[in-house]
């Protein structure tokens, strides 16, 4: 029963494994999406394999498919794990150089499984058990080297490390994307121990592969439901919940991936109403503004945004976000709350006007004062040219009355105008 549930399962896995494969391929150039595209290609030649493998009625043909499925289950692993790097934003770690020593250890495994007839490492000993039409072959003992695969449990549970890691540093969303990735992760070491271990007994088919194509499962429903691949917690170590200015990381698409707190409080809403949306939607941008905010430069601009009545001022900051191969894989925006400044200025555009006003006001007063005094001394000057002119004719009497005349002159002119300068100032002031 158990031979033939395989061979039921795993045709239904590949094709799911194919389709998922498809997909991804379409979303290859985010960060993770190859190294899984990788990873179902190689668990989808293993399903192929381990099912030649049983239903091959030979015992050298069984023997040769199960030698030829070790390069797919040993490089799956480390495709898992290189897919866990980079979801989690550590691609820069893998260098060349390392990604061949990942891939050392399988290769090796591989090469040893290929010629076990030689030395007898991976397998001393195994027996073949007719099924109907089928043969399954049965491992009675295993080589030194076949614990070495202990390496692909590491890379498998390294990887696992990392998803779970981000689990508890991402917002729901990214948690619910990597609550699949996880179960993608721990499903086909759990086949696989049942299998190595024999827990159960009587069972000894290896559905490991099943397991693998169940992760792929896994993986699928994150894309489709959780928009993996589409929205990647990218940038979420530059996020500081503390900070008081408002931070967002937007996507290549221009939608918004990750906000922190203080984005949450200045535009009023909640991450889940935010995540997802186009930037230029939650912002609030004309299409002038949003095409600017569309290049891969540094760009500095000043928005508004309303909160019930009031209106408050941010200055706008956009840093293109760019993978380790110069690849632009989002943007940073930062809000810096300006309104105090704003204010001050608006205070002392207001304050610069009023004293512009009180300057021409000052000036009015000025020629009005010049005009009102020019009268009175056009009389002082004439009595003055008269006594200049008469004073060895006059008596002293006589002088005496003109300088009566023009003193009271000056006193009628002082005390008419002191009234009115009076009255400029008050208005003024």
């Amino acid at each position: 029963m158990q031979y033939t549930l395989f061979v039921i399962l795993a045709p239904l896995a590949a094709i799911t494994s194919i389709v998922a494969v498809v997909y991804i391929g379409r979303h290859r150039t985010a960060p993770g999406a190859l190294a899984w595209m990788w990873a179902m290609i190689a668990i989808t030649g293993w399903l192929v394999l381990n099912t030649f493998e049983l239903i091959d009625p030979t015992e050298q043909g069984t023997v040769f498919w199960a030698k030829l499925e070790y390069p797919f289950f040993t490089l799956a692993p480390v495709a898992w794990l290189t897919f866990a790097i980079q979801y989690t934003g550590r691609g820069k770690w893998l260098t060349p150089g390392r990604i061949a020593l990942l891939c050392l250890v399988p290769l090796i495994i591989s090469s040893l499984a290929l010629t076990n007839d030689w030395h007898h490492l991976i397998w001393r000993s195994y027996t073949f058990t007719p099924i109907n039409n089928w043969l399954a072959m049965s491992i009675v003992a295993y080589g030194p080297w076949f614990w070495v695969q202990a390496y692909s449990y590491s890379a498998v549970l390294a990887g696992a490390f990392l998803i779970v890691r981000e689990y508890f540093q991402s917002w729901k969303l990214y948690r619910q994307q990597s609550v699949w990735l996880v179960v993608g992760a721990v499903v086909p070491i759990i086949f696989n121990i049942v299998y190595v271990a024999r827990p159960i007994p009587g069972f000894r088919m290896d559905y490991s592969p099943i397991g693998y194509a169940m992760s792929g499962l896994a993986l699928s429903i994150a894309i489709l439901r959780y928009r993996l691949f589409e929205l990647m917690p990218i940038a979420h170590k530059t996020l500081v919940d503390e900070m008081r200015d408002g931070v967002l990381v937007v996507d290549r698409l221009g939608r918004v991936v990750d906000m922190n707190p203080a984005a949450q409080s200045i535009l009023s809403l909640s991450a889940s109403e935010v995540i997802g949306q186009p930037v230029a939607q939650v912002l609030g941008f004309g299409q002038s503004l949003a095409d600017s905010l569309s290049n891969r430069a540094e760009t500095q601009t000043e928005i508004s945004v309303e909160r019930g009545e009031a209106r408050r001022y941010y200055d706008l900051r956009v840093s293109p976000l760019k993978s380790s191969r110069g690849q632009l894989t989002g943007r940073l925006m930062v809000l810096h709350d300006i309104t105090a400044r704003r204010e001050m200025e608006e205070a002392l555009r207001r304050a610069n006007q009023d004293l512009h006003a009180r300057n021409e006001e000052l000036d009015a007063f000025d020629h009005t004062v010049a005009h009102d005094l020019r009268s009175p001394l056009t009389i002082v000057i004439g009595y003055a040219n008269t006594i200049a002119d008469y004073v060895d004719t006059l008596s002293k009497d006589e002088l005496r009355q003109s300088a009566r005349a023009l003193l009271q002159v000056g006193l009628n002119w002082t005390l008419d105008n002191q009234v009115a300068t009076t009255g400029d100032i008050m208005s003024i002031g």
